[in-house]
């Protein structure tokens, strides 16, 4: 039996006022000659205009660059960059982050895994995200529906199944947007890949990490300490607190989840404000604006909140 067809690839990027950082990963792509996908999509929020002339000037014709008055979020970012591949007629399309990295070897072993599952039920394969500012901890996060944080060292498994895992470096499959299934946009920022996989999950589409891919995530995390105990904290800005809670609650009404995934947010809820009294600076803002995205996650209200 011969082999089918080989499967459509695009990368697809997101910008926020990044054009140095969007227009470097393009020069990588420009410069690989192996150049292992069909095209590039950039989705740039408040555009300044700038990647779009850098494709023009360099000739860079497998570049496509779609520039938006407003700001998106990272997830109607992510909603308009897989919607945009999938009307495009791509079977795949690798997500990176403006602050991603281009990695030709990382998508090939991806897309390569990617080909040999059953393409009906696909949703997503993903690399396994470490953290060098964690002492190279890797994420095991993604094997629990949970929306608990969970790092440790590297696995021996070769192949996880998992729920969820982050949108940066991750190749989706394309039939489940064309079916209807897309990130939450309204969303605005924060959550949108554990809901989306959530979704995915739901619908009964597979998602899977391959623990030998492994991506260098630059995530920001701080050390600190709760008393005597060492821990890993994110360090995003005090506005970001506004949609922890919000986007949690939000992305429960818009999926079916069980008793213990809610349970589980309700933990995550909690410890947010515990995190924030024992390490957090900006205390009382942080907390002001958590309680505020909790009570707009009650009233279903979505969209860019009352900050940045």
């Amino acid at each position: 039996m011969s082999p089918g067809p080989s499967p459509r690839v695009c990368v697809v990027v997101s910008a926020f006022r990044s054009d140095a950082a969007v227009t470097g990963l393009l020069d990588a792509m420009a410069s690989d000659p192996s150049r292992p996908f069909e095209r590039c999509f950039v989705v740039d929020s408040l555009g300044s205009g700038a990647i779009a002339e850098h494709t023009r000037a360099r000739g860079y014709d497998f570049v496509t660059v779609e520039d938006h008055p407003t700001n998106l979020g990272s997830a109607g970012n992510l909603a308009r960059r897989l919607s945009l591949a999938a009307a495009q007629g791509f079977d795949f399309a690798f997500a990176l982050n403006h602050d991603g990295r281009w990695d030709a070897a990382l998508l090939g072993q991806l897309v390569e895994f990617a080909k040999a599952c059953e393409p009906s039920t696909l949703g997503a394969v993903y690399p396994l995200h470490r953290f060098p500012k964690l002492g190279d901890r890797v994420e095991y996060s993604c094997r629990s529906p949970l929306p608990i944080s969970k790092r440790g060292p590297m696995p021996t498994e070769a192949v996880w199944d998992v729920y969820w895992s982050s949108s940066n470096a991750a190749l989706y499959a394309l039939g489940p947007v064309r079916a209807g299934l897309v990130p939450f946009a309204e969303l605005w920022m924060g959550w949108e890949d554990l809901a989306y996989g959530w979704l995915l999950h739901q619908h009964g589409f597979r998602q899977y990490v391959l623990t030998q891919a492994v991506f260098d995530d630059d995530y920001e995390f701080r050390q600190a300490a709760v008393g005597p105990v060492p821990v890993g904290v994110s360090d995003k800005p005090a506005w970001y607190a506004y949609y922890i809670g919000r986007n949690l609650l939000l992305s429960a009404q818009r999926t079916k989840l069980s008793l213990p995934v809610h349970a589980g947010i309700a933990i995550r809820i909690l410890a947010e404000y515990g995190l924030t009294l024992a390490v957090r600076p900006n205390k009382l803002a942080r907390l002001k604006l958590l309680s505020q995205g909790l009570l707009d996650g009650v009233r279903g209200k979505s969209g860019k909140g009352p900050v940045p």
